[in-house]
């Protein structure tokens, strides 16, 4: 029997385990390193501890036996779905894409300049009245106060929903782009 060291046993089996994914290789190798490992912890040479983990045929045997592999080729996209793929996503999804993006923007502005217009409100109406109140008329003075009062707690409830509404926007904007990239991803399928 060949006497291999921990590197030449692992490059061998990563060969043998040709036609699993990427990340099942990488799993598959980090566990009998971790093995291997483990054996010279104990106290047996590199040498030694690949032998007691056994044949990398009879490992691969198993670990196919495990998973199945589809090793047929990947879905490719015939050259004439290309081009309806492109020029669907430019005239339909890209402009419904913009439109509910600007929309949901344009409503966040314009709910922040109607924060920024009744803050505007209730502090100059709270100014205006207390000027009234001494200057011209008590009655005319506190009715002003009042107004400005009612628009500064309006202000308040518009920041917290302005708030509110820009988070979300942002969120659902950015759920819906890494949705969409996601679409267009390659997958490979393991059944």
């Amino acid at each position: 029997m060949i006497e291999l060291t921990k590197k030449e046993f692992l490059s061998r089996l990563k060969k043998k385990l040709k036609g699993l994914s990427i990340l099942e290789t990488r799993e598959r190798i980090g566990f009998y390193g971790e093995i291997i490992d483990d054996k010279i912890e104990e106290g047996l040479t590199e040498e030694e501890a690949v032998a007691e983990v056994g044949s990398i045929d009879d490992i691969a045997e198993e670990i196919f036996s495990e998973v199945v592999v589809d090793k047929a080729e990947p879905e490719r996209l015939s050259p004439w779905k290309i081009p309806l793929l492109v020029i669907g996503a430019l005239v339909v999804w890209l402009p419904i894409y913009v439109s509910l993006v600007a929309t949901l923007f344009a409503v966040c502005i314009s709910l922040w300049a109607s924060f920024v217009a009744a803050s505007a409100v209730g502090i100059v109406a709270v100014a205006l009245g207390c000027v009234n109140v001494f200057k011209i008329n008590i009655i005319v003075g506190s009715a002003t106060v009042g107004i400005g009062l009612i628009s500064a707690g309006l202000a308040i409830l518009l920041f917290l929903l302005c708030v509110l509404l820009t988070k979300g926007s942002i969120f659902a904007v950015k759920k819906v782009s890494l949705g969409t990239i996601n679409c267009f991803k390659i997958r490979r399928k393991i059944t």
